[in-house]
């Protein structure tokens, strides 16, 4: 069974942007927006710009989804709507992914005691094992996968 990706995609850029809106007042001038491999703040930003990038990138993955309806490649794909449906689930795993990053990173904006480290590689993890469940769904194209005509 599967969510309906689109559905997904915007609710969860829905998601960050109120999430957003929510702390923006709370948030330090300065936020840590960059980490290392070791969950250590090496890159900072306004409090702007950690609250609107993530949401505006996601925002900006949703339209170009929407947009690019037949991406490179779509015109030699044997079944065009599974490679739309497989396209539009890995999409949707991507923002998935961005949400719980965003998320981490306004909370150690607010002092949490987050560990970026571990969130990176759970973030990493779940989307390596959610995009092998798409990968085998999508038929020969031009564009991901076996691209042999």
């Amino acid at each position: 069974m599967t969510v309906p990706s689109r559905s997904t995609s915007l609710a969860v850029t829905a998601a960050a942007a109120a999430a957003s809106v929510l702390v923006y007042p709370f948030l330090p001038k300065k936020v840590a927006t960059h980490f290392d491999d070791e969950g250590r703040p090496n890159g900072y930003g306004s409090r702007l710009s950690a609250a609107l990038t993530l949401p505006a990138v996601m925002a900006g993955l949703l339209i170009a989804n929407d947009r690019l309806g037949g991406w490179p490649g779509g015109k030699d794909r044997e079944d065009r709507k599974s490679g739309v449906d497989a396209r539009d689930e890995a999409m949707g795993m991507v923002e998935l992914a961005l949400l719980p990053a965003h998320l981490s990173m306004l909370a150690k904006g607010l002092g949490a005691p987050v560990d970026m480290s571990r969130v990176s590689r759970g973030v990493l993890g779940v989307m390596m094992i959610g995009l092998g469940n798409v990968l085998p769904k999508l038929p020969r194209n031009g564009l991901i996968g076996i691209r042999t005509p």
